[in-house]
């Protein structure tokens, strides 16, 4: 209940000042304080007021924390997650500076490679595009071998509900588009192996898959952290785009066969 969140608040804020008093920049100061900054801003997201203004105050809260705590266990968490609402404001070049960061400061943690990756995805059009890994169905990929097609890479999760009428989109518009010239890679980012399904398994496409979901390398080399997510790869290997939509994908190709 709401009276329930607010008391059980009340409470963390009462330790939280109670251990920045007497146990200031310890390790145990910093797990309260991000815990009750997090649920702070959960709380304001559950209230649906504005959704601009609690970014930008969930951005200062994070700031004032790995400034008060840069060594904290939750210090990288709170890096990635500086990036992520930057770079969600169109603020990218504070984005990159916050993934630097975080791979600068902490580069054995977790979430060192997946900082990294956003940090490239930032700066990739214009770059060739790497990726390689397991086919679904058994043998390996490469993109590379595509060089002279475009292609279409679109990174998905079956517990993300706009992937079943994507794949519809992405069937009709590869009918399409196969024909001259385009190739569509799907990158499955579940944590498992996913069912099949008729719009996705009739599709003409290159289907990868490797465990981790998220956390997989597939999802880190680019830093992908929000899904679904599309690249367009021109026919010399290089992204053209990385900000296509599903709905704009078909401008997109026409820019780049004429």
């Amino acid at each position: 209940s709401a009276d329930g969140d607010h008391t059980a608040m009340d409470k963390l804020l009462a330790l939280e000042r109670q251990l920045e008093r007497d146990q200031p920049g310890s390790n145990l100061a910093a797990y309260v304080t991000f815990r009750e900054m997090s649920a702070e801003y959960a709380l304001k997201l559950q209230q649906k007021g504005d959704f601009t203004k609690n970014q930008k105050e969930w951005l200062e809260r994070l700031a004032r924390f790995v400034q008060a705590y840069p060594k904290a266990d939750d210090t990288p968490d709170a890096l990635l997650q500086l990036g992520m609402v930057n770079e969600f404001l169109n603020k990218e070049v504070e984005a990159k500076n916050w993934y630097e960061k975080l791979a600068k400061d902490f580069p054995s943690h977790a979430l060192a490679p997946k900082a990294l990756g956003a940090r490239r995805r930032l700066d990739c059009e214009g770059k060739p595009f790497e990726l390689t890994g397991q086919l679904v169905g058994g043998g390996n990929f490469d993109i590379a071998r595509l060089n002279g097609k475009v292609v279409v890479v679109y990174y998905w999760a079956s517990w993300n509900g706009q992937s079943a009428s994507d794949f519809a989109k992405l069937k009709v518009l590869m009918a399409a588009w196969a024909p001259k010239g385009v190739e569509l890679v799907c990158v499955n980012l579940d944590n498992s192996p996913p069912t099949a399904d008729e719009n996705r398994t009739q599709i003409q496409a290159h289907h990868l898959y490797h465990p981790g979901g998220l956390e997989s390398p597939l999802a880190a080399q680019y830093g992908v952290m929000v899904l679904p997510h599309l690249f367009v790869v021109d026919k010399s290997g290089k992204v053209a785009s990385r900000t296509a939509q599903i709905n704009n994908l078909e401008d997109e190709l026409k820019k780049l066969i004429k």
